[in-house]
Parts: structure tokens; sequence; C-alpha cells
């Protein structure tokens, strides 16, 4: 039981680290289109 309660502790912690990378790409995708946007606006 204790082995399978830190089995699903892992991999809740493995889900939430994964869909923190998601999220920090998202900002890192978002700060290039708006560089991009500023960059075509110059023009």
């Amino acid at each position: 039981m204790k082995q399978f309660f830190h089995v699903m502790i892992s991999h809740d912690f493995t889900n939430h680290q994964s869909q923190i990378t998601n999220y920090q790409s998202q900002i890192t995708n978002h700060f290039h289109i708006n560089k991009f946007t500023i960059k075509i606006n110059k023009f």
C-alpha cells in the first residue's frame, strides 16, 4: 500500500512538472510571437 501511494504521488508530481513545462513554453511562444509582431509593426 505504501509503495502504491508513493507511485501515485510521483506520477502526480511528474504530471505537474510537465504541466509547468508546457505553461512555460506557452509563455515563451507568446513572448516570441509578441516580439515578432512588434518587429512587423516597426516596418
